[in-house]
């Protein structure tokens, strides 16, 4: 019987051609016939086809996989939290930036800013300090539970209280008084204080004394690659920020008239979506002030402190530093940098220290931190015992009337080394001779509504609000 040929099949000469593979008999009557060239070709695309499985296999893990710092296998890593972690539990989502848009016109007067007079007059003193011009209106975000637009309601000439926080949702817009840092604690003071401000809004729109925009709270303590800062303002949530127009650089640079002394903001790190800052104001040879600032989107800023355990101001509450003094008063004060209580912030760092100057005077019992001293000749000494001025204001008569090296003794100061590398300045808090918080303080009792002038005989350099030259002129006291 003659075998079936397929007529598909092509007839292969097996004299002549070694690289046929003779099908089994089982899968007779096809015959698969491979030659050198297509094997291969066949093993080439073999191996593309891995190389590409690899690769496409080997990015997928990358994209998957968060890179971490190196560490060494006794070392805890150090949690960051991303910006998604903080943002996803906020009751707002926020924009990036603040965006300005055109006025809501939400006031129909702004006598609760304040009034003053003519010049030059004591009678017409119906004057607002505050014009519609001064009022700018940012859309901030929306509200997550009603989709709500938030806007920021910034009062451009004054300072303190001026911003207010406004939801609009079916064309009403509510303004949340709550949020304002101003609010009054009082019940009955705050009851006045919202009637005066609901006096000069316009109909239509509402004043809400209770409800917050939610938990836009910054952690009270961070650390931050090995540096632990601690929040200095520990009021409720919005209230505690300052609101920031044109972010960190352009508020720091407003606050200080542009001042060439004053550094760019230099970022320190961040985490779980907030960034850190250092500013430092220069405009002495001796020392810089120093200031931290923990920014969230552009938009909300606080200031913070560098904890360390030679400054322990916590709360406006100063704790004696336990020092091991290997010389002169075994004093157990409590000491300060920048200043202590409302209004002050930040530390003294001192500029062009020399190692070879430092005299060991003594170290901190928590962390063995070493405190130090300078030369009574270092102009930097010279001048905090300038400052000093015999302790005229000094209640301690044994603090009194001290030559320099006696004031040096007394550890009236000491240097020590903060984790970002400063040279803090640290001042014994009982030999302070500048005024406490916030001082001095001009306080009126007019018993009836009153316009006065206030100046005062001294370069005032700073002050809230602003000293104008030739002081405060008609300005409109009220009582109560």
């Amino acid at each position: 019987m003659e075998e079936y040929e397929d007529p598909l099949i092509p007839k292969v000469d097996e004299t002549v051609n070694s690289d046929i593979i003779e099908p089994s008999s089982q899968n007779k009557p096809k015959k698969i016939v491979f030659t050198k060239t297509r094997a291969l070709i066949l093993i080439g695309l073999i191996l593309i086809g891995a190389s590409v499985a690899v690769f496409l296999f080997i990015r997928h893990r990358n994209n998957s996989i968060t890179p971490v710092a190196s560490i060494s296998s006794s070392t805890k890593p150090v949690e960051v939290k991303k910006a998604e972690d903080f943002d996803a539990n906020l009751a707002v989502s926020y924009l990036n930036a603040p965006l300005k848009v055109p006025s809501l016109d939400l006031f129909k007067n702004t006598d609760y800013f304040g009034l003053t007079c003519l010049p030059n007059e004591t009678t017409n003193c119906n004057q607002p300090i505050v014009s519609s011009n001064d009022i700018n209106y940012y859309q901030i975000g929306t509200r997550k539970s009603d989709k709500a637009i938030v806007y920021a309601i910034y009062i451009t000439s004054i300072r303190d209280g001026n911003t207010y926080y406004a939801v609009k949702q079916n064309d009403t817009y509510t303004i949340l008084f709550a949020e304002n840092n101003l609010s009054n604690s009082d019940a009955k003071a705050n009851a006045a204080d919202v009637k005066l401000f609901s006096d000069g809004i316009k109909p239509g729109v509402i004043v809400d004394t209770t409800t917050r925009l939610g938990d836009l709270n910054f952690a009270k303590e961070v650390d931050l690659n090995g540096k632990t800062f601690v929040a200095e303002n520990q009021l409720s949530p919005l209230a505690s920020l300052s609101f920031m127009e044109n972010g960190l650089s352009a508020m720091i640079k407003k606050d200080n008239a542009n001042d060439s002394n004053i550094s760019e903001p230099s970022l320190i790190g961040s985490n779980n979506g907030i960034e850190y800052f250092k500013v430092s104001d220069n405009r002495d040879t001796n020392y810089s002030l120093v200031d931290v600032y923990a920014t969230y989107k552009n938009m909300f800023s606080t200031t913070m402190t560098l904890k360390t355990d030679f400054l322990l101001n916590t709360s406006e509450k100063l704790v004696p530093v336990k020092a091991s003094w290997q010389s002169g008063d075994l004093n157990l004060s409590s000491y300060y940098s920048a200043g202590t209580g409302c209004g002050t912030f930040g530390y003294v760092s001192a500029s062009n220290i020399q190692q070879s100057d430092l005299k060991l005077v003594g170290t901190t019992a928590a962390s063995n931190t070493k405190l130090y001293q300078l030369p009574s000749t270092n102009p930097l000494v010279k001048l905090l015992y300038s400052e000093y001025g015999n302790g005229d204001q000094i209640q301690d008569k044994s603090l009194k009337n001290l030559s320099i090296d006696q004031f040096a003794l007394k550890h009236a100061y000491f240097l020590a080394q903060n984790s970002l590398g400063d040279w803090v300045v640290a001042l014994r808090d009982d030999m302070r001779t500048g005024g406490g918080c916030g001082k001095p303080v001009i306080y009126l009792y007019p018993q009836n509504k009153t316009a006065v002038s206030v100046s005062v005989g001294a370069n005032v350099v700073k002050s809230v609000p602003d000293y104008p030259v030739g002081g405060w002129q008609n300005v409109i006291a009220n009582p109560g």
